[in-house]
């Protein structure tokens, strides 16, 4: 009996001195498959969460952008058609600003055929007219030397140029036109010979008188008018304006 009680105790002893190695083996010991596994999981989920998160919010982000880009793009868009537009307004009007006329003065009794010009600035209402009327120069079969005889007669040939101011009061449909400058006339003597029939020049004389005119301008349609008037150098005449 006393050998079996030794053995008792004995076995006892060991329990006791095994059982915390034991445990302590078991602590050491790596986390089994399924333990792993479930860990593992938890975080997979929670970073397909944050992705989830991250991925939405760039994608509000791109979409903000777009938008900003698209109303930018229209507003930029807008200013310059704006620009163009008004722009192009100006343009037309600054084209608009000028009007030039043809003027004719028939021939009468005291005076030759003329033509004028008129150049008329619509803001200001200043402007500028030339006139050219009869002959300004001698014919090309005239010899340019005195006649060697005294059996001719003399013709005369006159003409004349000018430049006159011009001052518009009125409205673009209707406008009364002063004018005031000065004019050249010339008077070319001829000596036609009654032997030959050949023609020698026989000098020439001019001067410089003052030159003045009222006339109106009626608009027709659109951008053409009608002027109408007299002229102290070129009597009555006529025309048509257009305007650029």
């Amino acid at each position: 009996m006393g050998n079996h009680f030794a053995v008792i105790v004995a076995a006892l002893v060991f329990a006791g001195t095994a059982m915390p190695a034991l445990s302590n083996d078991a602590a050491d010991q790596p986390a089994s498959v399924e333990s792993r596994h479930g860990g593992d999981g938890d975080k997979d989920k929670d970073r397909d969460r944050r992705e989830k998160i991250r991925l939405e919010h760039e994608a509000r982000r791109e979409a903000e952008r777009r938008e900003w880009e698209e109303d930018n793009d229209r507003i930029t868009t807008g200013d310059i058609i704006g620009t163009v537009i008004a722009v192009g307004a100006e343009q037309a009007r600054m084209r608009q600003r000028f009007a030039v006329g043809v003027m004719y003065a028939p021939a009468n009794a005291a005076k030759m055929s003329g033509f004028g010009i008129q150049f008329m600035n619509r803001e200001r209402k200043w402007g500028a007219s030339l006139w050219l009327s009869g002959a300004l120069d001698r014919g090309y079969d005239v010899i340019d030397t005195a006649i060697p005889h005294s059996d001719y007669y003399i013709e005369d040939d006159r003409g004349s140029y000018g430049i006159e101011a011009l001052y518009a009061v009125g409205s673009d449909n209707a406008s009364l036109i002063l004018g005031a400058g000065l004019a050249v006339e010339q008077t070319m003597y001829t000596a036609v010979s009654n032997v030959t029939g050949w023609r020698w020049n026989d000098g020439s004389d001019s001067h410089v008188g003052f030159a003045g005119q009222i006339g109106c301008r009626l608009r027709l349609a659109g951008r053409v008018s009608l002027n109408l008037g007299y002229d102290t150098r070129q009597s009555g005449f006529f025309g048509l304006t257009g305007d650029f």
